[in-house]
């Protein structure tokens, strides 16, 4: 797995870990959309989160 998140292979992970995880790497994604959007030209915040949210990114997310 990956060693800077303290991951090991077979490692067991509670559900809350699990969750944590899942949950970061969904604002890593929606944060990497956000940045190619971004690299064709400046965007208004709402611009952003209008193509995020036609990206299905979730509203707890953006």
């Amino acid at each position: 797995m990956n060693a800077a998140l303290g991951l090991k292979k077979g490692q067991q992970l509670s559900d809350e870990a699990i969750a944590r995880l899942k949950n970061d790497d969904a604002i890593e994604q929606a944060y990497q959309k956000s940045l190619h959007f971004l690299s064709f030209r400046a965007r208004s915040e709402q611009e952003i989160k209008r193509y995020l949210q036609k990206k299905d990114v979730d509203e707890q997310t953006i």
